[in-house]
């Protein structure tokens, strides 16, 4: 889900800031990532999938060419996502073949160390045979004819390809030894990621299986912290996992940017409930700061207060500070101290905006980063 031409990315409201607002589309699912033995000897570069990373290239390739037509600068380039965005701009900041392209990163509620990690080209090629064969088809040229509506009726889980060619490396592996593209960093994310998943999905009678599944060798230690006696309890400890895993995941970025990297990296938590029903129920619930980043509250139905106003005003400056000279900092806004693993203050975002040193589930998080060395820089959440 999502698009370029989301009403909630619509770039009006910053422009009138200041900045040029680019925003794109690129090839996702099957037609986006999906590698295959086949597509692999095709290319120039031996490599398949990541397709949808090259889209990402192929734009910032157009904005270097192009954007001086439109008053921008192809030597201050932000690239900016959320969710599956932000996890894009963590791969490219480790791709070399996006080098030069861009000179900082905004990126809201996502991190490649919480989404399973990457495969391997031989993996992903394996993958590409088996989706391939359950349509039927047992060629590439099989599947280019068929229609985009056939191809796309099973469900393909798209992963990142260390392929050696766009992805070198992992992305963990890129950050500890100093080789991605050392630039400043806006990163952050919602204080209740997972607050809309739906009941249904863990229950007391599956609970165990999952947590075997994701911790592994940790699963009981995870149960020691997390003990479930109910359906009920089972799916609040889920949900409190998945987001702390997404704290987490963000708060490990910031970790090896300070370790290896020269420029700041600016932390945030997004704690605002917006008005209106669906908060009542989910929070700061995942996606729920784009809105006001972009300073888009009138494109969404919701009974705004002034308050709500204000920090949308503020929220959409310090964006554009930062995309204008890599800080955050301006005239009439809170201090905004860039991040230190060393005192762990982040940027909180709600009814008072102030920086505070970040408060986060410790013993949580240690069997995170337990896991994550396990895996060899990911989790399997």
């Amino acid at each position: 889900m999502g698009s370029g031409s989301d009403d909630a990315i619509d770039g009006t409201a910053l422009a009138q800031k200041g900045i040029v607002v680019i925003t794109i589309n690129y090839r996702v699912g099957v037609l986006g990532f999906m590698a295959h033995p086949e597509l692999t000897q095709e290319s120039p570069n031996h490599t398949s999938g990541n397709y949808g990373l090259l889209d990402q290239i192929a734009a910032l390739k157009w904005v270097q060419r192009n954007i001086g037509q439109f008053g921008g600068d192809k030597t201050n380039v932000t690239i900016s996502g959320l969710s599956a965005g932000a996890i894009s701009t963590h791969l490219l900041s480790a791709s070399p073949k996006a080098k030069g392209l861009f000179h900082k990163i905004i990126a809201q509620s996502g991190s490649v160390f919480a989404m399973k990690g990457h495969a391997s080209l031989e993996n992903s090629e394996a993958a590409g045979i088996r989706y391939t064969n359950s349509l039927g088809a047992t060629t590439i040229d099989q599947l280019r004819k068929l229609s985009p509506e056939k191809l796309m009726v099973k469900p393909y889980k798209a992963w990142p390809v260390v392929d050696g060619w766009l992805l070198p490396d992992s992305v963990a592996s890129t950050y500890e030894q100093g080789r991605q593209i050392d630039v400043p960093m806006l990163i952050g994310g919602t204080l209740d990621e997972a607050a809309t998943i739906p009941y249904d999905v863990v229950k007391l009678d599956s609970l165990e299986f999952w947590v075997k599944s994701v911790f592994g060798v940790y699963a009981q230690e995870y149960l020691k912290l997390y003990p479930a006696k109910t359906d009920a309890e089972a799916w609040n400890n889920f949900v409190a996992v998945k987001n702390e895993s997404i704290h987490w995941a963000t708060r490990k970025w910031a970790h090896q940017q300070n370790s290896s990297g020269t420029q700041p990296i600016y932390l945030y938590s997004f704690s605002k409930a917006p008005p209106g029903e669906f908060s009542a129920q989910h929070g700061a619930y995942h996606m729920g700061d784009l809105v006001y980043a972009f300073n888009n509250l009138d494109k969404v139905d919701r009974p705004w207060k002034e308050e709500d106003r204000g920090l949308a005003d503020l929220m959409s400056s310090a964006w554009v500070n930062f995309a204008k000279k890599g800080n955050p900092n301006g005239d009439g806004l809170p201090l905004w101290p860039a991040y230190s693993s060393k005192d762990d203050v982040i940027m909180v975002f709600d009814a008072i905006i102030q920086a505070k040193v970040d408060e986060r589930n410790t013993a949580l998080h240690r069997l995170f980063d337990k896991e994550f060395e396990l895996n060899k820089g990911y989790l399997k959440l």
